[in-house]
C-alpha cells in the first residue's frame, strides 16, 4: 500500500507540473502563468506593490522556421526562454504565452528598473544567437498598482504591455517600447 501511494502521489506530481509547464521551453505554459501571477498580484495588490510586466515576440521566428527548419526553432525557443531565466529574479514569473511569445510578470518592481531590465533582456538576446542563427527580441513593458479589482487590473497590465509590443514591432524591431497612452488629437484641447 506504501509503495502504490508513493508511486501514486509521484505520478500527481508529474501530472501537475506538465498541466502547468511548456514541454519544449520548460517555463511555465499560459495556464501556469496565469495560476502563479494572479497569487503574486493579490499579494502586490494588498502590499501596494508596483507590479511589472513584459510582453516578449522573438523577431521574424517564421523566417527561422522556414530557412532552418522547426528543430532549430524549437532550439531557439529554448535558448530564449533560458535566457530570460538566466537573467530574471527567481521572484519573476515567465511564461509561454503562445507561438514565439513570452510574457513576464515582475511583481515589486521599482518604477526606474523596468525599462533598464527589459533592455538588458533585449540586449542579451541579441547578444547570445543559437549558433549562427541571429535572434532578436522586441519587447513592450508596462507598470502600475493593481487596486481592488487586481485580477482586472492584472489584465490591463498585460493589455498595455501587449499594445507597447505592437509598437516594437511596428517601429522596426529589436526594440524595447515603455506602454504610455495614445493620445487622441481628434477633438480640441
Amino acid at each position: 500500500l506504501g509503495e502504490t501511494l508513493k508511486r501514486l502521489w509521484k505520478e500527481n506530481r508529474r501530472l501537475a507540473r506538465q498541466s502547468t509547464t511548456d514541454d519544449l521551453t520548460g517555463v511555465l505554459n499560459r495556464r501556469g502563468f496565469f495560476t502563479v501571477a494572479l497569487q503574486f498580484a493579490n499579494l502586490a495588490q494588498r502590499n501596494k506593490s508596483l507590479v511589472g510586466v513584459m510582453m516578449i515576440d522573438l523577431d521574424h521566428f517564421k523566417s527561422i522556421n522556414d530557412r532552418y527548419g522547426h528543430n532549430i526553432g524549437d532550439l531557439v525557443l529554448k535558448k530564449t526562454a533560458n535566457l530570460l531565466s538566466d537573467f530574471l529574479r527567481s521572484s519573476d514569473i515567465i511564461g509561454r504565452y503562445g507561438g514565439e511569445e513570452f510574457i513576464v510578470m515582475l511583481p515589486y518592481i521599482d518604477s526606474s528598473s523596468l525599462g533598464i531590465i527589459a533592455e538588458k533582456l533585449r540586449r542579451i538576446i541579441e547578444e547570445n544567437p543559437l549558433e549562427d542563427v541571429q535572434t532578436t527580441i522586441s519587447l513592450g513593458h508596462a507598470q502600475g498598482l493593481l487596486g481592488d479589482q487586481f485580477e482586472e487590473d492584472f489584465q490591463e497590465l498585460i493589455k498595455k504591455a501587449d499594445e507597447a509590443l505592437y509598437q516594437a514591432k511596428a517601429s522596426g524591431r529589436n526594440r524595447v517600447v515603455e506602454y504610455r497612452p495614445q493620445k487622441n488629437n481628434s477633438f480640441p484641447t
